[in-house]
């Protein structure tokens, strides 16, 4: 199964996919102080999640975005006009 398309038939992915899924980032980095890993992008996903833009739910400890949410979320942001119809 491919990360990189909103047509994923799973029912929730991780912070660092939801961020590539809605073009956030989602890139791995080494913490410049401390122990390590962050992803880039993830504070905008939780920034989204407090707006109620993004629907979570809890499995354990782990954080999940909901697909629905985020096709949602893709499909009500504005659309691009060609240059020739403006």
């Amino acid at each position: 199964m491919s990360t990189d398309t909103l047509s994923d038939d799973r029912f929730a992915v991780t912070i660092p996919e939801a961020a590539r899924l809605t073009a956030r980032g989602g890139r791995r980095r080494k913490r410049k102080k401390g122990k390590g890993y962050y992803y880039e992008g993830a504070s905008s996903i939780y920034e989204m999640i407090d707006r109620g833009e993004l629907e979570a739910v809890k499995d354990g400890s782990r954080t999940l975005i909901t697909m629905e949410s985020i096709r949602r979320r893709m499909a009500a942001l504005p659309r691009v006009q060609p240059k020739g119809l403006r």
